[in-house]
């Protein structure tokens, strides 16, 4: 049987993993559109200092699943360089090797936009509203948008979960979801929905440079002193304990 280029749906900017519990983690693994379980695999998680937690996946649903215990990171510190490689059996016979990047946080990021707070704003989201324009819930894009900041934060190494205070970020999801939303109905040529979505992406870039966010870089649960506090405006920022080495540059 020929080797099968498959693809792992890892969507998250990295794993999340929350010292004080166990996390299921998980690799949704596809061939083409199609979602393929493996049939075996192993899952190892590392830090620079080495091997934390390794073993065999188990599958549900079609999707490999590993279980990092909480005894596991009892010893360790809080940390960003975390490595998850996925080492999957698939049905064509092969082991394929996936590859993440993760940290060990106290508290992971979470969602902060429902479909609730777009139909607040935007009465006519909702599809079960008497003016509804479309058949979509919102779902999708209070998700997506969710997604969109974590990554914009993780890549600019201002890791999203070291975030105490969440208002800022509250209200660039909701306004980056907003615009999707929008888009998403612009494609019906309706002005209306093209100018909304220019409008909401131009409150986003506003937002993105009046918003200071507040860190907890030592885990204790409490904002950090001033040094550690960060605005989004144009310049330079030292993430202190976290990337004390390295320079990560706002949102633009």
């Amino acid at each position: 049987m020929a080797e099968t280029h498959y693809a792992a749906r890892l969507v998250d900017p990295g794993y999340a993993i929350e010292k004080g519990r166990n996390n299921v983690i998980t690799c949704p693994v596809y061939d083409g559109a199609t979602l393929t379980a493996p049939a075996s695999g192993t899952c190892t998680v590392r830090t620079s200092d080495g091997t934390i937690s390794s073993g065999a996946v188990t599958v549900a649903s079609s999707v490999a699943e590993y279980t990092i215990t909480s005894a596991s990171m009892a010893n360790l510190d809080y940390s960003d360089d975390v490595s998850v490689e996925w080492a999957l059996v698939m049905p064509d016979g092969v082991t394929h090797t996936f590859r993440s990047e993760g940290a060990i946080c106290r508290v992971a990021g979470q969602q902060r936009v429902t479909v609730a707070d777009l139909y607040r704003l935007e009465p006519y989201l909702n599809p079960s509203s008497g003016g509804a324009v479309w058949s979509q819930s919102g779902v999708d894009q209070c998700i997506e948008a969710h997604l969109e900041v974590e990554t914009e934060l993780w890549l600019a190494g201002r890791r999203p979960y070291l975030v105490v205070s969440q208002a800022a970020l509250r209200r660039i999801e909701l306004l980056t979801a907003l615009r999707m939303c929008c888009e998403a109905l612009s494609t019906t040529g309706r002005q209306t929905f093209i100018d909304k979505a220019q409008r909401y992406a131009e409150q986003v870039q506003r937002t993105k440079q009046q918003a200071t966010l507040h860190y907890d870089t030592s885990g204790d649960g409490r904002i950090d002193d001033p040094d550690h506090r960060s605005s989004m405006r144009s310049g330079s920022f030292r993430l202190g304990s976290v990337r004390g080495n390295s320079l990560v540059y706002p949102w633009r």
